[in-house]
């Protein structure tokens, strides 16, 4: 397969100061140059897998890919590999699965464009707020080794399936996710300044899964897992700064919890049939809230990064309610759904910011709950 894609735009950004609690001036961000952004990709991939069945107990599955794009210019082959084995053939009610494999990504095309974007320049004040103290630094957008490469990740997988009686089945599982190559920013301030974008990252990620799931009637069912997890690498990745959001405040980078790192998770999600068409689904998620960084007024990190907290315990218990609606159009007849969405039914407090400046007087309170929300929901099957 081979495709091509590009984009081209404009991004600017005004002037950004941070001040200190009694108001005065500490750092003044200001952003230089057109911002005029353009730039393409062509990429190449082909693919090939086959299965084999070794008798009745064992299936392996096994394929190759091999990618190339213009904005890496490498070819990166990725082996994979999975099997599927009935460790006592007689009793087909366990199943024991795994895989494991090599998955490159795509290099973002805002990532290829980082030498056009507007340039940081910094001038930094004392305590009058009027005095310059450092500055105006301009830092240039830098590629470090003048290239880009495409992050990777090795990954294996391996879980044990048993039906346990009729219509009720348990897994446990374990994924392992080791990333390289990730994209990250780091600040250089020395003889050249410069914003330096490089393939130095890397993260990790580890989940064990435990799972319950009971089918009864012939299409309904309830699934009960607990996921407990671990996802640590890199904390100045390139997208939390040049993302759909810009973030102009870039620190040194550190290695600790990802803004996603959920060490519990609860899940519960089922499906019924009604009559009369109407299908139910109930989903209720209870699971450990995202780690948050603290700073100073100088919106300098106190401690260690994404270690200053949590927020607090998520939970949402969600319904959708759909009816299903044949409708026919031109001859044809077309299968619908059309319900809606109840989201956090039981309106639990589930915020989304905090105050993380230990100097401000709301220090540590959390703020922008999303309450319960009605949506409605309209779906056609081709």
């Amino acid at each position: 397969m081979i495709s091509h894609s590009g984009f081209d735009g404009t991004d600017r950004s005004r002037e950004v100061a941070i001040r200190r609690a009694d108001g005065t001036l500490f750092q003044r961000f200001e952003f230089i140059g057109a911002g005029a952004l353009s730039r393409g990709v062509t990429e190449c991939t082909a693919f090939a897998q086959d299965r084999w069945q070794i008798g009745a107990p064992l299936t392996l599955d096994a394929g190759l890919r091999l990618d190339w794009d213009s904005l890496g210019d490498r070819f990166h082959v990725a082996p994979r590999a999975g099997f599927a084995w009935l460790p006592f053939p007689k009793d087909p009610r366990t199943v024991i699965r795994g895989g494991l494999g090599v998955f490159y990504d795509k290099i973002p095309l805002n990532a290829g464009a980082f030498t056009q974007y507007q340039q940081f320049r910094v001038t930094n004040y004392a305590a009058d707020g009027e005095t310059v103290t450092a500055g105006p630094v301009t830092f240039a957008n830098v590629l470090g080794g003048d290239r880009l490469d495409n992050a990777y990740s090795l990954t294996w997988n391996a879980e044990l399936d048993r039906e346990v009686t009729r219509g009720l089945w348990a897994r446990a599982g374990y994924q392992n996710r080791e990333q390289r190559n990730d994209p990250v920013i780091d600040p250089v301030d020395g003889g050249t300044p410069a914003l330096v974008l490089s393939n130095r990252g890397s993260s990790s990620y580890k989940e064990w899964l435990f799972s319950l799931r009971y089918r009864f009637r012939r299409a309904d069912e309830v699934t009960v897992s607990y996921v407990r997890s671990s996802a640590v690498g890199n904390l100045n990745a390139f997208e939390l700064y040049f993302g759909n959001y810009h973030y102009p405040v870039i620190r040194t980078d550190e290695v600790g919890p990802q803004p996603f790192d959920v060490p519990d998770r609860f899940l519960v999600t089922a499906i019924a049939n009604l009559p009369y068409g109407f299908i139910l689904a109930p989903l209720l998620e209870i699971r450990d809230g995202f780690p948050y960084s603290l700073v100073d007024e100088e919106q300098r990190f106190v401690s260690a990064r994404n270690r200053g907290g949590r927020f607090p315990l998520f939970a949402s218990l969600d319904f959708t309610l759909m009816k299903k609606v044949d409708i026919k159009f031109r001859n044809r007849v077309y299968r619908t759904q059309i319900g809606v969405k109840i989201y956090n039914l039981t309106n639990h407090w589930n915020p989304r910011d905090v105050q993380n400046n230990v100097d401000s007087p709301a220090f540590g309170t959390f703020y922008n709950s999303v309450g319960r929300q009605f949506r409605g929901k309209f779906e056609i099957d081709f």
